[in-house]
């Protein structure tokens, strides 16, 4: 059984089943951003759009809203040595 193929116009993205022929339905899609300031970014999420943090540690938060179509994470950038 092969993968889904994906292609993509100008707003979106479009998954398909090449190997049976037939659309292939997506149950979650995250977007993962590296940010330079995780507790910033998280309360910008939280504060203007109306997310609430679901996972919290160091370096990372998944801001989450039951109402949107997709998760969001964020991940601490790494500092250069």
């Amino acid at each position: 059984m092969s993968a889904p193929a994906i292609r993509s116009d100008s707003c979106c993205l479009y998954a398909y089943d090449t190997y049976g022929g037939g659309d292939v339905i997506v149950a979650a899609s995250v977007v993962s951003l590296t940010v330079p300031d995780v507790a910033a970014s998280s309360r910008f999420f939280t504060g203007a759009l109306g997310f609430r943090e679901k996972i919290a540690f160091e370096g990372f938060v998944q801001p989450r809203r039951d109402d949107a179509g997709v998760d969001i994470e964020l991940h601490a950038a790494r500092r250069p040595r």
